[in-house]
């Protein structure tokens, strides 16, 4: 299944273009409703594991919508991998 792309959310509204660099690596994470902010996530490690995966498996940001790359996309509910390394919107290598 193909991650539904929507323009809800705009992580660069109303930010200064010398603050854009950094935070281009940043995923935003939003919530279903109004868009509202849930999580900055710094993205995956140099695995593409996501470091804030839960025991279980689950991903902070499965079932909400997250801005990375230029992209905004809606991340499934059972979701194990970073959405946002899978398609290629964010380097690897943090540690």
């Amino acid at each position: 299944m193909s991650p539904v792309v929507h323009n809800k959310i705009d992580p660069h509204e109303h930010t200064p273009r010398k603050q854009r660099a950094a935070e281009d690596e940043s995923i935003v994470i939003c919530g279903e409703h109004d868009g509202e902010l849930v999580a900055v996530c710094a993205g995956p490690d140099m695995h593409g594991t996501c470091p804030w995966k839960d025991v279980e498996g689950r991903l902070p940001c499965n079932g909400n919508w997250i801005a990375a790359g230029g992209w905004t996309l809606k991340v499934a509910d059972d979701a194990t991998a970073c959405p946002a390394a899978m398609l290629g919107l964010v380097r690897l290598g943090r540690e």
